[in-house]
């Protein structure tokens, strides 16, 4: 096992997110290790190009943010994080915590796992991360646990 310096953890909305992040730190200790919280929102607009539909999707975009922006300052408090350590990314998941993550020399990247059937892991992001060769990757069982 490697000597870790920076983890990303890369977190989705979860009941479980304050304790998850908590195992997080715990694990992150035993590295001596910088911990940034990140969690992506997609762009609504590149989902409805309509361009009548230009501020309205602004708006939503706005209001999606500022929901993940309190999420992750909820969590942060919960597990007794710095919310000075977590971020929202926009874009692409997969995408934009590989960028994040070579942005900012972080040489493992913790994200949390879900069940997938076959048709969904063409589209998890778990599974583009698991291929990414410059980084390791942890992946958590659904209640937190590292696998």
């Amino acid at each position: 096992m490697s000597v870790y310096k920076h983890i990303l953890f890369a977190i989705d909305h979860d009941d479980n997110g304050a304790s998850i992040l908590k195992s997080m730190i715990d694990f992150a200790d035993n590295f001596n290790a910088k911990v940034s919280l990140v969690h992506v929102v997609g762009s609504f607009s590149a989902s409805y190009a309509h361009a009548d539909t230009m501020l309205i999707d602004e708006k939503i975009e706005q209001e999606i943010e500022g929901n993940a922006r309190k999420y992750l300052n909820y969590i942060a408090k919960s597990a007794d994080f710095p919310i000075e350590n977590s971020y929202i990314l926009n874009g692409d998941a997969t995408k934009s915590i590989l960028k994040y993550a070579e942005i900012n020399g972080c040489d493992l990247i913790v994200v949390n796992g879900h069940n997938h059937n076959i048709i969904g892991k063409i589209w998890s992001v778990t599974e583009k991360l698991m291929n990414a060769p410059k980084v390791d990757v942890v992946v958590l069982k659904s209640l937190g646990q590292l696998v």
